[in-house]
Formats: structure tokens, sequence, C-alpha cells
């Protein structure tokens, strides 16, 4: 296998696993919003201070992942626009304004994901925490 076909797929994979598990924060973050935001609704009293911390966990984790999902978009635009545009190359200014753009998106975004993770492992524990204080029956 040619190392560029081997770079360009692995980089393809790379971009296909970040999606997915951005993908999949967000739907088990959706999924725990809208059942811990019933549960809050339906008994405001049973709705403890897990329960609001929860919500609110969810909320920051998902405004976090739209943000990844954002700035990559952005990225992959500029990179479309100085692609179609190719009979004016970027002046040296641009590309670096670019570049530092794109560093700084990067970085963002490996905050934000990181973030996004360690939440979803605090989410976890605030439901495993909320289901054993419930009363037995």
């Amino acid at each position: 296998m040619d190392p560029d076909d081997h770079a360009e797929s692995t980089i393809g994979k790379l971009i296909q696993a970040t999606f997915g598990l951005w993908n999949a924060l967000l739907t088990v973050n959706g999924i725990m919003l809208t059942v811990f935001t019933a549960v809050y609704a339906i008994a405001p009293a049973g709705g403890t201070y897990l329960v609001r911390l929860l919500i609110t966990c969810c909320v920051v984790s998902v405004c976090l992942l739209v943000f990844n999902h954002a700035a990559m978009k952005s990225t992959y635009l500029r990179m479309g626009e100085v692609m179609a545009n190719a009979e004016r190359p970027l002046t040296a200014q641009e590309r670096e304004r670019d570049i530092r753009r794109s560093l700084w998106r990067h970085k963002a975004v490996r905050i934000s994901e990181n973030v996004s993770m360690v939440l979803f492992v605090f989410e976890v524990v605030l439901v495993v925490s909320y289901t054993y204080s419930l009363p037995s029956k």
C-alpha cells in the first residue's frame, strides 16, 4: 500500500471515529437530558440536587459537542473555499491567519472533547448515585 494512501485512509478513519464518538456522546447526553428533565418535571420534589446537577452537566456537554461539530464544519468550509479558489493562491498573511485559526480551533475542540468525556463519566456517577438514593420498594 502506498504510504500516502495509507495516511489518507488513516486520517479518514480518525475523522469517522471522532464524529462517531461525538455523535454517541450527543445521543447519550440527549437521552439523559430528556429522561431526567422529565423526572424533574413530573416530580419536582424528587428532583434532588443530583438531578439538577445532572441536567446541567448534560446541557454543558451537549453545547460543547455542538461547538465541536460547528468548529469542524467551519474548518472544512474554509478548506473548501481555498481549494475552490485555486487560481488565487493565499497570501502569506492569509495562510498564517488560517493556520492560527485552525490551531486554535483544534485546541478548543480537544479541550471541549475532553471536558465532555469527563462530564460523561461524572453524569454516569450521578445517575448511579441518584438510582441508589431512591427508596427501595
